[in-house]
């Protein structure tokens, strides 16, 4: 006893720990209900041990705290208490199974938890570049449209009906530096079958498909921007009732059709 601080260090441990009994447990009990001090030491030892609990590699008690378990095994004769100290020696691995199984539990969930995290952060990023290209593509649209409108080299050209269509017209707005061009016009629906399909009919050679449509109720229809090569001079543009989709070449009757300039 030393200042009337009858234990060692590592009686907090043991007693943290769980393996102290008889005289020394109700000893270190009866103490520290009277003294702050060692009331304290045993908080810190208990927090030493779920910190080990917690920590990233497994850890075992000090070597003083394995020796007086040890100790304590060899001193017990009557084969009662030897089993009381075979469970005393065991109750440190029983807690550190337990405490290592509580934390694999943790690490787990804690897993799943940044797992969930992430995937929802992916998504979220997947969603701004999903939105940053409609946009970005919205923005190219909108410029390569208003530069085909402000081009000086840029022509009109329009489709007036032709039979078995005896009503409506069109305009086709193109650009042959640009390979840009945009159609507006009104048609009567077709069945469902059926497509529209404007071309693009230049000075030598076949048809160029520039684009499939169908018209609204009203029989409005319009293409804006199909893919079409620069360069190439129209001799004339037509719109012809095709298959529904369309095809390569023209194989239906002309709806419209406008020679070019």
């Amino acid at each position: 006893m030393t200042n009337a601080h009858p234990f060692r260090e590592e009686d907090f441990d043991l007693y943290a720990l769980g393996v102290l009994e008889g005289d020394e447990l109700r000893g270190i009990e009866t103490h520290v209900n009277s003294c702050a001090d060692c009331a304290q030491k045993v908080t810190e030892a208990r927090g030493r041990i779920a910190m080990l609990a917690l920590s990233a590699e497994p850890q075992e008690p000090s070597i003083k705290v394995r020796q007086k378990l040890m100790a304590r095994v060899r001193a017990e004769a009557n084969p009662a208490r030897a089993r009381d100290a075979v469970r005393a020696e065991r109750s440190p691995s029983l807690l550190w199974n337990f405490a290592w199984g509580a934390v694999a539990v943790a690490l787990a969930i804690f897993a799943v938890y940044l797992w969930n995290s992430n995937k929802i952060l992916q998504d979220e990023l997947t969603q701004q570049e999903t939105a940053m290209k409609q946009q970005m593509a919205v923005t190219e649209r909108a410029r390569a449209i208003a530069a085909l409108f402000s081009s000086p080299q840029t022509v009109t050209i329009n489709l007036a009906p032709k039979a078995p269509i005896t009503t409506g017209s069109g305009r086709v707005v193109y650009n042959s530096q640009q390979g840009a061009l945009i159609y507006a016009g009104t048609l009567p629906p077709l069945a469902a079958n059926k497509s529209y399909e404007l071309w693009m009919i230049p000075q030598n050679g076949s048809p160029i498909a520039a684009g499939v449509f169908s018209v609204t109720p009203n029989g409005d229809g319009n293409v804006v921007l199909p893919k079409i090569p620069a360069g190439v001079s129209a001799k004339a543009f037509a719109v012809t009732i095709e298959p529904t989709g369309g095809g390569a070449a023209p194989t239906g009757p002309m709806a419209q059709v406008g020679a070019g300039l």
